[in-house]
C-alpha cells in the first residue's frame, strides 16, 4: 500500500509542477529503463511526447538520444503534420486586408 501511495504522490507531482525541468524527465526515464521498469519508461516517454513543445525549447533535451529520440519524434504532440496544416490554413486564408471585419484566425 506505501508503494500505491508513493507512486501516486510522484505522479501527482510530477503532473502539477510547471518547474520540473526535462532533466528530470529524463532522469526518470533513463533511470526506470536502467531498472527494467517497462511501464515507468512508457509513461516517461509518453509525457514528453505529450509535451514536446515545451520539452524542445530546453537545453536539456539532448540528453533524449537514440530509441527515445526516435519514439518522441514519432510520438510528438503536436505532430509536424498538424502544424504544417496550420501554416497552410494561415497562408491560404490570411487577410491581407487587416481592415476586414471577419477573422477567423
Amino acid at each position: 500500500a506505501d508503494i500505491d501511495i508513493i507512486g501516486t504522490s510522484l505522479t501527482a507531482l510530477l503532473l502539477s509542477s510547471k518547474r520540473i525541468s526535462m532533466l528530470l524527465y529524463s532522469g526518470l526515464l533513463l533511470t526506470s529503463q536502467l531498472h527494467n521498469s517497462q511501464q515507468l519508461s512508457q509513461w516517461c516517454l509518453h509525457f514528453i511526447s505529450s509535451n514536446y513543445t515545451a520539452f524542445a525549447e530546453k537545453d536539456e533535451f539532448s540528453v533524449l538520444e537514440g530509441e527515445n529520440l526516435a519514439y518522441v519524434g514519432e510520438h510528438r504532440w503536436p505532430p509536424l503534420s498538424y502544424l504544417q496544416a496550420v501554416d497552410e490554413y494561415r497562408m491560404k486564408y490570411s487577410s491581407k486586408d487587416n481592415n476586414s471585419k471577419c477573422k477567423v484566425m
